[in-house]
């Protein structure tokens, strides 16, 4: 997804809805493992999550140094990590 986004913008409308029907479909199937109340809060949050994960990536991927680049990732999965799950493994 992050490395095929830009491309995705130029292809004809056609193309776009049978790939925006895929995500959807990817959406559905991994909001069941998120937190939420609802299948719609869940769907929300994996939307949230997936973008996120992708402009990380896309900054990432522009960082100038692996030391840039990982530190990007880190935050971004500490981050994710934090927001979505911090309710799987409460502290004792």
């Amino acid at each position: 997804m992050a490395a095929l986004s830009l491309e995705i913008a130029l292809y004809p409308r056609s193309v776009r809805v049978e790939i925006d029907r895929a995500m959807r479909r990817r959406i559905k199937r991994l909001a069941r493992f998120l937190p939420g109340k609802t299948g719609k809060e869940r769907e929300r949050n994996c939307l949230v999550l997936m973008s996120g994960m992708v402009g990380a990536l896309n900054v990432a991927r522009a960082a100038v140094d692996q030391k840039s680049r990982k530190a990007i990732l880190d935050a971004s999965k500490e981050f994710y990590i934090k927001a979505f799950f911090r309710n799987l493994h409460p502290k004792r």
